[in-house]
């Protein structure tokens, strides 16, 4: 540990300071290790509408073709005597048409349950605590990019390093200070 002047008052400090003791004034900045932080995100589930439109779908598909073959027998007994494919694709198109609207909106159903789930999910966990920014003298530096998230109704403040705590937490997560009732 090495002594060097102030440029300030002139005076003998180390060279380890981060602020003359005599007036205050700063050498260095803090080296203050920066919080870290991880995006996690929630899981995929699937939507129950999804599921009941895609089965829905495949009744409609299974009962257009029973309709439009017993409706083709019936329409073909009718004005001929063999089975007319016109009349069967005629009573059936429909049926398709609308099983292909259902099934798109299951997948639609998906889609959306889909983005729900990951959106709501989505986190920001920390991984590691940045050390407080309390210094000696009368010098003090505070880190103004640090994430402090704002604080939702009945969340509180720890009054000591600033960190939002949870309503039910009693003590600060990051210094232990107990809660100021």
């Amino acid at each position: 540990m090495a002594m060097v002047q102030c440029p300030e008052c002139k005076g003998e400090i180390s060279d380890k300071a981060y602020a003359c003791p005599h007036c205050g004034y700063p050498i260095r900045e803090k080296e203050t290790k920066q919080d870290e932080y991880v995006l996690t995100k929630g899981g995929i589930q699937g939507s129950s509408l999804s599921g009941l439109l895609r089965v829905l779908a495949v009744i409609t598909w299974i009962g257009g073709i029973i309709i439009a073959i017993s409706g083709a027998q019936v329409m073909d007994s009718l004005y001929s005597s063999h089975f007319s494919f016109a009349a069967f694709l005629t009573l059936l198109i429909p049926y398709v048409i609308y099983g292909i609207i259902m099934w798109g909106m299951a997948t639609l159903a998906d889609q959306i349950s889909d983005t729900y789930s990951i959106v709501s999910g989505i986190k920001l966990d920390r991984i590691s605590q940045g050390k407080s920014s309390k210094s000696s003298g009368s010098y003090s530096s505070s880190s103004s990019n640090s994430f402090r998230p704002a604080p939702k109704t009945g969340d509180w403040v720890c009054p000591v390093c600033r960190t939002v705590n949870h309503s039910w937490n009693d003590y600060c997560s990051n210094c232990s200070e107990p809660k100021k009732r």
